[in-house]
């Protein structure tokens, strides 16, 4: 069987020669994101499942900086590159940091639809601890029947103080996507903060980089429940837990969520929404690190 030998060896060199001919036909504006996996689907090139250039934003820089363009135009994207690097690094090293009183915490959002007779969503929450000078990792579901909203976010952290012993934790750290920002979550941890005595920290991915250690664990879950699923139909939540429950280090809570009424719907100013990471000092006061003089 003859192996078809690939014009361009790696995606990265791939890329570069796609950004290449767009600069020798004098293409001054950038492609968008689908005529370029277009292009690589019809060069029958796979994109690697690390690829860092996902975001539409970085493509851009990327073909604008590979096509000379003035720096000026470059600036916003440039900056959203050091935001994307600075975040990654402040995340490795809170991961790398972590004593026997600090708590990390990763969280995020999902949808399961492995079954057609309901379609349940699920909080993760990915918890970092050191236990006998190794970090251990536990993954919680809180699963439910409800919209993802500040009404589920609150009853999930709920009764994960509820349900988690905290003895000797002094400090919080926690990381999610932007889809977990607004003024009710980020007033609710303010209030954890004050009622748990504990310093809480919320630490926000960079736009469109908010994949993290959540997602794998979803991707696992629902394999698992593919493969159940073509041995025996799966028709109520409590066979969607189980099968969640079997996996490794896996703890699945089944969650009673009440509409909260009255929820002001203030959202985050456009500035404000761009900031990334969050402190509570006390009484549930949010302040800025030039503020308090906490932080780098």
């Amino acid at each position: 069987m003859a192996i078809r030998r690939l014009i361009h060896p790696t995606y990265i060199e791939a890329s570069r020669s796609f950004f290449a001919s767009l600069r020798q036909k004098r293409v001054e504006h950038a492609v968008s994101y689908t005529t370029f996996r277009r292009w690589l689907r019809a060069e029958k090139i796979k994109r690697p499942r690390c690829d860092k250039y996902l975001c539409e934003k970085c493509l851009t820089l990327r073909q604008l900086d590979a096509m000379g363009v003035d720096e000026d135009i470059l600036d916003s994207l440039i900056l959203h590159r050091f935001t994307v690097e600075n975040q990654c690094d402040q995340y490795k090293k809170c991961l790398a940091s972590i004593n026997s009183r600090t708590l990390v915490v990763v969280q995020d959002y999902t949808r399961f639809h492995e079954t057609s007779k309901m379609k349940l969503h699920d909080l993760g929450l990915v918890v970092y601890r050191r236990k006998d000078n190794v970090i251990d990792c536990e993954y919680f579901d809180f699963i439910a029947d409800y919209k993802h909203d500040y009404a589920y976010t609150k009853a999930v952290w709920d009764l994960f103080f509820k349900e988690y012993k905290l003895r000797g934790i002094k400090e919080l750290i926690v990381w999610s996507d932007n889809g977990l920002k607004s003024v009710q979550n980020i007033r609710n941890f303010g209030l954890f903060s004050e009622s748990k005595k504990i310093n809480i920290t919320l630490n926000y991915f960079a736009p469109c980089h908010g994949h993290s250690i959540c997602d794998r664990h979803f991707g696992l879950a629902k394999i698992s429940l593919r493969r159940e699923f073509s041995v025996k139909p799966i028709r109520t939540k409590e066979d969607i837990m189980n099968i969640v429950s079997n996996m490794q280090a896996t703890t699945c809570y089944d969650v009673t969520v009440k509409p909260i009424a009255g929820v002001p719907g203030q959202n985050l100013t456009k500035g404000i929404r761009q900031f990334l990471e969050w402190r509570f000092v006390q009484q549930a006061v949010v302040g800025c690190r030039e503020h308090i003089g906490i932080g780098d």
